[in-house]
């Protein structure tokens, strides 16, 4: 059986029932474990052109066609270590970057992919240019309210947030 594309198991939450009398959600999540696997990230970064090659071993890994300057069209593989940051949010390290046949130190493009992001919704940029998400920045506009995360795991395909 093929994984979900996102699941949210043993939510444990409050649901406002003025909001509800007027057509409105609004739910307080007090804990839970939210599962992304590679096909629900797949669907969110697709519009961007990123392909999701697997989430494995505390890494997420990425590839996009792109045209860089001197090379020319080139694949463009990205892995990712995300982490909890310390302000509640899940931080993604750029662990490493080939561009082709060259393989580039992720620090060194680290920069041009934060500037790429910066800007969208719950997305945050450090001073040293990691990218940090706060989920429940995210999902507020849609009226759930979550805690910070507790745990983060990523293995087997799925992208897992323990609230």
């Amino acid at each position: 059986m093929a994984l979900p594309a996102v699941q949210i198991t043993g939510v444990r939450a409050e649901i406002d029932p003025v909001a509800l009398a007027r057509k409105q959600v609004r739910v307080e999540v007090s804990a839970g474990v939210l599962r992304i696997s590679d096909r629900g990230l797949a669907a969110v970064l697709s519009p961007a052109g990123v392909l999701v090659d697997r989430i494995s071993n505390g890494r997420i890994f990425l590839r996009k066609r792109q045209s860089l300057p001197v090379v020319g069209l080139v694949d463009v593989s990205l892995e990712y270590h995300p982490s909890l940051g310390q302000r509640g949010r899940i931080t993604f390290d750029l662990v490493a970057f080939r561009a082709g046949v060259f393989s580039v130190p992720g620090f060194v493009v680290s920069g041009l992919i934060a500037g790429a992001v910066r800007g969208k919704p719950g997305i945050h940029i450090t001073e040293d240019n990691r990218i940090e998400l706060d989920l429940g920045e995210v999902l507020a506009e849609a009226g759930i309210r979550l805690p910070a995360p507790k745990a983060l795991g990523a293995d087997g395909g799925v992208l897992e947030v323990a609230f």
